[in-house]
């Protein structure tokens, strides 16, 4: 399944996707990995491990401490695979044309199944991805097809993301409490102050560390993956993951490549 979806994500074999019906076709196809690959996640959350028959699937080495990971080897892979698919599952069952029954019988399970993934990762960045497809979806939908003009649709968006926003505001301390079950009290106390205090502050350096290196090196960078590669130089900026693509191609890439990656979503966007 993964393979399928790397195959997919990176556009290997798209050269026969000409038609609307063969993209549709694709895209069902996505939606199934999609769904059994949430529904590994969904089992695994429950039963506190790998489910036994498929335990192949799974990384062994992987230790589960409440946060799913699926076929993933990390619960940020599982979160980043199911924002992707959220995004076009609930693009799709919004405005796709297709019949009632499928969207109600196959595409509304797969947004519930993949929404639950994702949840159950608790990954803080697949959320903020999660938004920020919706965005983009929303503004071509708004832009290009429905010539600036409101419909329910872009309302039902808009109020999807609008309810996740909240949620993030309001529920955080229920999604730490969750994320961070397997805990004590005590245990519970340190790792939020962990969070609070070191990871965050941690991705907040690398972040302002990561625009001072693109300062020093503007035009070509420091060279590829050598911002975010562990160990490989003693400097302190290197080993810190940006947790941010924009920041780490300015770093790396500098202004030359960042403009050829901003020219490349272009295209992707239009």
């Amino acid at each position: 399944l993964v393979i399928y979806y790397k195959v997919v994500q990176y556009k290997i074999e798209f050269s026969g996707c000409t038609s609307f019906v063969a993209i549709t076709r694709l895209l069902d196809v996505l939606f199934a990995v999609s769904a059994l690959v949430s529904i590994l996640a969904i089992w695994q959350y429950l039963l506190g491990g790998p489910p036994a028959p498929v335990r192949f699937l799974f990384d062994p080495e992987y230790v589960f401490y409440g946060r799913a990971t699926s076929v993933f080897s990390n619960p940020n892979g599982l979160g980043a695979f199911t924002a992707q698919m959220l995004v076009l599952a609930c693009v799709s069952f919004l405005w796709s044309e297709m019949t009632r029954w499928k969207r109600l019988l196959f595409v509304l399970p797969v947004v519930l199944v993949t929404g639950s993934a994702l949840i159950l990762s608790f990954s803080r960045g697949a959320i903020l991805q999660l938004l920020f497809g919706l965005g983009v979806a929303g503004i071509v939908y708004y832009v290009k097809i429905c010539n600036r003009k409101l419909n329910w649709k872009i309302v039902s968006l808009a109020i999807i993301g609008l309810t996740i926003m909240a949620s993030i505001v309001l529920l955080y301390d229920v999604f730490l409490r969750a994320r961070l079950k397997a805990y004590t009290y005590n245990e519970y106390q340190a790792a939020v102050n962990w969070l609070e205090s070191t990871s965050d502050f941690r991705r907040k350096h690398a972040a302002v560390s990561a625009l001072q290196t693109f300062l020093q090196h503007p035009l070509l960078g420091i060279g590829y993956n050598l911002f975010t590669v562990k160990g490989a130089i003693s400097l302190e900026h290197f080993g810190l993951p940006v947790h941010n693509q924009y920041l780490k191609i300015l770093a790396e890439m500098g202004i030359f490549g960042f403009l050829s990656f901003l020219a490349a979503l272009g295209m992707v966007y239009k």
